[in-house]
């Protein structure tokens, strides 16, 4: 209804994740917005950030060779048991508890690295996806929402991807590419500045992982100067003082400024409503699979 209103009245717009609550709605923004000739972008913005051109940056120098598989957690651990309640930003607004576990971890979280795969690997062609609710009980609040969600993404380029949403397992936000020659991947998709990893998949690597004597004392260090295991890659962007030391940091304002910069160009926006309504076909199919599982040929595309 926000966005609509916006639109209607000649504004362009730049929505907050999801764009809608279903992908009829979605399709209707991004044809008004097409019909006002004016520009609809949006959230998540992440894979504007340094971490992620990062990887696009490795990606365009072959250095793990042909992508083919990706491994995606945004697993947040038992949120309801973590005092969610007490929950408030620096402003001192609440956290939207009942709101937060109606939504689901899917739809608010999927889409993170949803957006990252499409800008790596193209769009997706069809989903094939599982989603329960596990813990209806949460705190006060009783949920049929989903808090568990699994799923394939095909990407038409060839790359297939599994990506899991949860908040009910052990927390785990990492993100793995494989490749004919390596893995490339991070660890943290709400932090602007995460680090990148590379490990090659050289002989020296194949043949000592897992081997018991790499757990001895200074051996990971020197398989690692050795050229085994996995190395940390310099980002695109140093990373401020101020940020090292912090957990989660999300520069919500660099696709306002994208968009504000494609305005000015006369260019699309990287984060354009197609793109958006893209994201939202996959979060949805992923959200609404069900415990009987669910295969979802795609429509859109950007």
């Amino acid at each position: 209804e926000v966005v609509k209103f916006f639109l209607e009245r000649g504004k362009h717009v730049y929505s907050e994740k999801p764009l809608a609550d279903n992908y009829p709605q979605g399709k209707a923004l991004i044809a008004l917005a097409r019909e006002k000739n004016l520009y609809l972008a949006g959230a998540p913005c992440t894979m504007l950030g340094p971490t992620a051109r990062t990887i696009q940056r490795e990606l365009d120098k072959n250095i793990i060779g042909k992508p083919r598989l990706v491994y995606a957690e945004i697993d947040d651990g038992p949120v309801d048991l973590m005092r969610c309640e007490q929950w408030k930003s620096k402003s001192g607004t609440p956290w939207p508890v009942e709101n937060e576990f109606e939504v689901g971890c899917t739809q608010e979280h999927a889409g993170y690295y949803i957006a990252w795969m499409l800008r790596f690997f193209g769009p997706a062609e069809r989903v094939v996806a599982f989603s329960k609710c596990l813990k209806p009980e949460k705190l006060s609040y009783k949920v049929s929402t989903p808090d568990f969600s699994v799923g394939i993404i095909y990407f038409k380029s060839g790359v297939v991807a599994r990506l899991t949403n949860s908040i009910y397992a052990p927390h785990n936000h990492r993100f793995t590419i494989v490749g004919d020659k390596g893995s490339l991947g991070t660890d943290n998709c709400f932090h602007t500045y995460a680090p990148v990893y590379h490990e090659d998949f050289n002989p020296l690597n194949l043949r000592t992982y897992g081997h018991p004597f790499s757990k001895i004392p200074g051996m990971k260090t020197a398989l690692r100067i050795a050229g085994a295991r996995k190395k940390r890659l310099k980002l695109v962007e140093k990373v401020p003082l101020r940020y090292r030391k912090i957990k989660q940091v999300i520069d919500f304002g660099i696709g306002i400024d994208e968009m504000a910069t494609a305005i000015q160009e006369g260019r699309p926006a990287k984060l354009s409503g197609d793109f958006l309504l893209h994201i939202n076909e996959i979060i949805f199919a992923l959200h609404h699979a069900g415990t009987g599982g669910d295969i979802v040929e795609l429509e859109s595309g950007f």
